[in-house]
């Protein structure tokens, strides 16, 4: 999933991937749950895309 969706790949030589980072501030693998109202809108935007073509 992570390769199909961009990553992976040195980003200066090829370009930058359509792959994205989420920083959760104050947030832990743990505690992640308690963020859910943060998370679910970028999960749902970020599956929405298009997937990338195929080089």
């Amino acid at each position: 999933m992570f390769r199909l969706l961009g990553g992976g790949v040195a980003g200066d030589l090829t370009g930058l991937p359509r792959s994205r980072l989420a920083v959760l501030p104050g947030t832990t693998h743990i505690t992640l749950i308690e963020r859910a109202e943060w998370l679910l809108p970028m999960i749902g935007e970020f599956l929405d895309l298009p997937m990338p073509e195929e080089k």
